[in-house]
């Protein structure tokens, strides 16, 4: 009863080739021709426009639409979804919790978005300042300061002891890869 009454209440809309949709809050039902809508073919039978259950403008993707060909849509009002939702009770739990998932969902999409965008501006931050490179690093950094300095002086002492110093006036360190590389691959010939 509840869809019976939703496609009822929708309302044809026409529209021609190359003609520009702006974003509604309203939800699109493709019943003939093909358009563009968020960067995506839809034709017969496609929907778009879901997003209109959700309040927060910035969960929803205000995406306009370009008519391809003649198009016919069957439009629904987000009021008059709403309308039709306060008259059927039975209704209302299954709605809200689509409407609870798809805001989660969209959530983490634009929490994700949002977290690549300053990840983008700090490695811009980096290439342009070294210290930010050299503070990141550090950051993270799989062991901490004082295991570093355990790895490296156990590196650097079993290197002293198989082959005499090769790290004579100065600390031990493990940055001499190409030398330890070239030691490993001796070990393996022998």
């Amino acid at each position: 009863e509840f869809i019976s009454e939703l496609t009822r209440r929708m309302k044809p809309s026409l529209h021609v080739p190359n003609e520009h949709l702006p974003a509604r809050t309203e939800l699109c039902v493709v019943r003939q021709g093909l358009c563009i809508h968020g960067g995506m073919l839809k034709g017969k039978g496609s929907v778009y426009g879901l997003d209109m259950l959700l309040d927060n403008e910035v969960l929803r993707k205000p995406w306009a639409t370009m008519a391809l060909t003649y198009l016919h849509l069957l439009v629904l009002h987000k009021s008059v979804f709403r309308s039709v939702l306060a008259k059927h009770a039975d209704a209302q739990p299954m709605i809200r919790k689509a409407y609870v998932q798809f805001a989660v969902t969209r959530g983490v999409y634009v929490r994700a978005e949002e977290l690549r965008r300053a990840r983008a501006q700090e490695s811009q931050a980096e290439q342009q300042d070294p210290e930010v490179r050299l503070l990141r690093k550090q950051r993270t950094s799989v062991f901490s300061a004082d295991e570093m300095d355990k790895t490296n002086l156990w590196a650097g002492e079993a290197r002293n002891s198989s082959k005499g110093s090769i790290n004579e006036g100065r600390e031990p360190l493990v940055a001499d890869w190409k030398s330890h590389e070239r030691e490993d691959q001796e070990c393996r010939k022998a």
